[in-house]
């Protein structure tokens, strides 16, 4: 019996989202990306609002000023 997080998220309107989301999906993670991709694919068709902490845009925007800015 596997777990349809669409079907319990259908009568949401508010979801929040930590970090580890955003990483399976940028890293396309195989155990993860079936779970989470639907989601953000219904957050994008604007089904679903999002938020998320500071701590999430902290992290990723701390990750791209490493790129962007190597030591």
């Amino acid at each position: 019996m596997g777990l349809n997080l669409q079907l319990l998220l259908k009568d949401m309107a508010t979801i929040t989202l930590d970090t580890a989301p955003f990483i399976y999906l940028i890293e396309e993670n195989p155990a993860y990306i079936q779970i989470v991709e639907p989601i953000f694919i219904e957050i994008s068709r604007g089904n679903i609002n999002a938020c998320t902490s500071t701590i999430t845009l902290l992290k990723f925007s701390q990750s791209l000023w490493k790129k962007i800015i190597p030591n």
